[in-house]
């Protein structure tokens, strides 16, 4: 029974993460889990606390450190794995570990598909028909199907009777190489019509071009003795053959006919064992909590990027002079772009140039930026941050008010329609966005606290609201 329930599950599970026939419903009432009760950082503690060894220099080992909620969440999983609790992680507790939970794993979901077919085999058949994976779908998955689901239905229907049986099989389609063409059946024949009709206007094209450039070669007398109707259409029909090329091209791509995909990071598929010999640097069949945090790998290559934008002179470690050094060129370009920011919507919306913005102003500036409108308590709103009561906000007050902006007070203003994405704070170019990506705002963020702390602002916000 259990392994027919298993059965079930496989076949089930593949069943939903293949369709690409259905759409979802939201979810009513979705509430967000809370995050950890983890402490803030400035870059400074960071630094220090990853320091292992207090030589004022990371290793790359010590740099995997640095994200502390990543950091404590290793630390709890190799803490299950440490059955014996001596602080390494051998060979055999790893395998028991994996042993543990594979066992849990199959005995979860023979109960879970078991109770399945408990609940929407209506018949009792041992079969689930269409009708009766709908209702799976909707009620536990909050999923609908397309008006094509019965054809998708059909293809795990091996048998044909009209049911999925607890003993259908289905392979797991290999997976495409990143990048490749993704081809679909229905489309191949019309794929090789519209490639051969490109093919055919190319060459056509290609022998009318050389045809005049010929002509014009050889003599100009050659040109002049050519029928000017000859000349108009040779022209025109150059013309429409090359707006029918880039047609033929658009639409093989948007009619999906031929589907371009961007390859991906290629990353190989580890088994568990795997993990364990790639992370095992020493090779003595134990695992530290060092060697622990490699056993993820896109997240050791994600900070080998980072910890390189940080090693300037490259030389293996990062110093504190070098992570200060790239800490601050960040700060000088983020202060500058905010710096921008604020001017701009001072000059856009601060009408009478008395360096505040108005309650008026200020609703008109959610209206143009947001396209939201005042909620009824929006007075006692603007009021709570016009800390000196003179019915503007200037610069150190309109800063606090875009930065706890409680846009969650305001209501959309359906009289206005959404108009193009405002410039961001943060990146405006290639360059500044892969920099973002290699210090996070999170820091950059502490960082500015401890920076201002010492100012004649200290008191005001250096946090950065994205728009």
């Amino acid at each position: 029974m259990l392994r027919t329930a298993v059965a079930v599950g496989m076949l089930l599970h593949i069943f939903i993460i293949s369709s690409a026939n259905i759409e979802a419903k939201p979810i009513p009432n979705q509430q967000l889990i809370p995050d950890q009760n983890i402490p803030e950082e400035t870059p400074e503690q960071k630094f220090q606390r990853s320091d292992r060894n207090g030589d004022a220099k990371l290793t790359f080992d010590e740099f995997l450190h640095t994200d502390l909620p990543y950091d404590r969440i290793k630390k709890d999983e190799f803490d299950m794995y440490d059955i014996n609790k001596d602080g390494l992680v051998s060979r055999e507790e790893y395998d028991e570990h994996w042993r543990q939970q594979k066992e849990k794993s199959i005995n979860r979901r023979a109960k879970y598909f078991g109770k399945i077919y408990e609940d929407f085999d209506e018949n009792f058949d041992m079969k689930l028909s269409e009708d009766e994976v709908k209702k799976i779908l909707a009620n536990r998955f909050l999923l609908k199907t397309k008006p094509n689901f019965g054809e998708f239905f059909s293809k795990f229907d091996k048998n044909n009777d009209g049911g999925l049986d607890i003993h259908a099989r289905r392979k797991q389609s290999e997976r495409r190489n990143p990048g490749q063409l993704d081809l679909t059946l229905t489309n191949i024949s019309i794929m090789i019509l519209k490639i051969t009709v490109v093919i055919i206007i190319t060459i056509t094209t290609i022998i009318m071009m050389l045809t005049t450039i010929s002509a014009i070669a050889t003599s100009i007398d050659v040109i002049t003795s050519i029928d000017s109707n000859w000349m108009f259409f040779t022209l025109t029909s150059s013309c429409l053959i090359a707006a029918s090329m880039m047609i033929c091209l658009v639409d093989l791509t948007h009619s999906r006919a031929i589907d371009f995909r961007l390859p991906d990071a290629v990353l190989s598929e580890e088994t568990p064992g795997e993990k364990f010999s790639r992370s095992d640097a020493n090779n003595d069949e134990k695992l530290s909590f060092d060697e622990f945090l490699h056993m993820e790998l896109p997240y050791v290559l994600m900070k080998r990027t980072e910890f390189g934008g940080y090693d300037a002179n490259e030389d293996g470690f990062i110093s504190k002079a070098e992570y200060d050094s790239k800490l601050h060129r960040y700060i000088d370009k983020y202060d500058g772009r905010r710096a921008h920011y604020f001017g701009k919507i001072y000059a856009d919306y601060d009408e009478n140039f008395d360096m505040k913005l108005s309650k008026d102003e200020v609703t008109k500036m959610i209206s143009n930026r947001f396209q939201l409108k005042p909620g009824s308590n929006f007075n006692e709103i603007y009021r709570s941050f016009d800390a000196d009561k003179d019915g503007g906000l200037d610069i150190d007050e309109y800063m606090k008010f875009d930065d706890d902006m409680p846009l969650d007070e305001f209501v959309p203003d359906e009289s206005r329609s959404p108009g193009p994405p405002r410039p961001s704070v943060h990146c405006d170019d290639e360059e500044d966005s892969n920099e973002v990506s290699t210090v996070t705002e999170e820091t950059v963020n502490s960082m500015h606290r401890t920076t201002k702390a010492s100012s004649s602002h200290g008191n005001k916000k250096s946090t950065a609201h994205h728009h």
